[in-house]
């Protein structure tokens, strides 16, 4: 029987980097429209976009390692609520006098983010599918990163032209913090339910043992004790 490609769990990793590329690019691109804006200069832009891309360049093969070392869920949690507290600082921190300098760092440190990003995604994808679906959720996995490449930009000018940059710098914060918050549940009801289940087993057998007790009867008794010991 065929595996079906979009399960429940790789559906959501899809929806994640929906989101977070979508925050992410539109963010980019409106902090770019900002530098030109207040610079005017294609010099400044093309430094600092190049110097923002860097990091990106110089760290991803070690996002790769981090990915294969640490445990995955936690990794892109961890980034989406790093991007987000990071953006909404920038939001609360931004002013005219001081616009570019937030730009600059804020750029810097979604690049950075961005290293570690896109490893850990692709390492996710074999743990989830199996057989030559893992090739296909690689390609959908690519598709959304492609997809988003072509919209950002059109949706990031277009935000940046009607709300200006701190409100997409907020929208953006909330749109990465929300992704993150959502992960978080979700690993902990993934890591929370066995455990609960455990419990109401657990509470089952001693309510079982005492009533069996109160009754008296020892039949019932010593089959609860041989269920407790299994």
């Amino acid at each position: 029987m065929k595996e079906k490609l979009f399960t429940r769990n790789f559906t959501l990793l899809l929806l994640g980097q929906v989101f977070s590329l979508l925050g992410n690019g539109a963010l980019r691109f409106a902090l770019s429209m900002y530098v030109l804006e207040k610079t005017g200069s294609a010099a400044v832009f093309g430094t600092l976009l190049a110097v923002s891309m860097a990091p990106t360049i110089l760290l991803t093969p070690f996002g790769g390692v981090l990915a294969d070392r640490m445990d995955r869920r936690a990794i892109m949690v961890g980034l989406d609520l790093t991007s987000g507290a990071a953006a909404l600082a920038a939001a609360a921190v931004f002013a005219d006098g001081r616009g570019l300098a937030v730009t600059a760092t804020l750029l810097i440190v979604l690049s950075v983010l961005g290293a570690f990003e896109s490893p850990t995604v692709q390492a996710c994808v074999p743990q989830m599918l199996h057989g030559e679906n893992v090739l296909r959720g690689n390609a959908a996995v690519n598709q959304v990163a492609a997809v988003s490449g072509l919209v950002t930009p059109f949706l990031g000018s277009l935000l940046y032209t009607a709300f200006g940059v701190r409100p997409v710098l907020a929208g953006a914060g909330v749109l990465r913090g929300t992704v993150g918050v959502f992960g978080m549940v979700t690993i902990l009801g993934i890591c929370l339910i066995p455990l609960l289940q455990l419990a109401v087993h657990y509470l089952a057998y001693k309510l079982t043992a005492a009533l069996a007790s109160a009754l008296g009867d020892g039949p019932v008794c010593g089959l609860v004790d041989r269920l407790g010991g299994a």
